[in-house]
């Protein structure tokens, strides 16, 4: 067996393995850290998870589809916002995902629903 013919099985297998430890989340070091945890009202059907401490959101301003500026600071004028990022040209994931979103706030009593904002945001190159 040739050197190179060695080597192949092995540098697949540290691909593999260095693939593996990619979508390990991590915290960055001296950041608290984050607690997930369930929660659900007895009187309710709906569950979720609830991260605390909440997320900061980064100071930017996005661009709507009618060219308008959408401020994050700002512009959120919701308690619940859900942001999906993904490509306007996506023709399987992306609407379905999106379909989903809009069946499941749907679905929430109406005290509820108006309490829930749905934003795509593109991620196109």
């Amino acid at each position: 067996m040739s050197t190179r013919r060695a080597l192949v099985p092995g540098l697949v297998l540290l691909a593999a393995a260095a693939g593996c430890g990619l979508s390990t989340p991590e915290t960055p070091v001296g950041s608290p850290p984050v607690i997930v945890h369930e929660r659900s009202d007895s009187d309710t059907t709906y569950a979720g998870l609830e991260v605390e401490p909440g997320f900061e959101l980064p100071r930017a301003t996005l661009t709507t589809d009618d060219g308008a500026r959408f401020n994050l600071g700002r512009d959120l004028d919701r308690p619940v916002t859900v942001f999906f990022f993904g490509y306007t040209g996506c023709n399987d994931v992306c609407p379905l995902v999106m379909s989903d979103l809009t069946l499941a706030v749907a679905r929430l009593p109406a005290a509820l629903r108006d309490k829930v904002q749905v934003l795509f945001v593109t991620s196109d190159p």
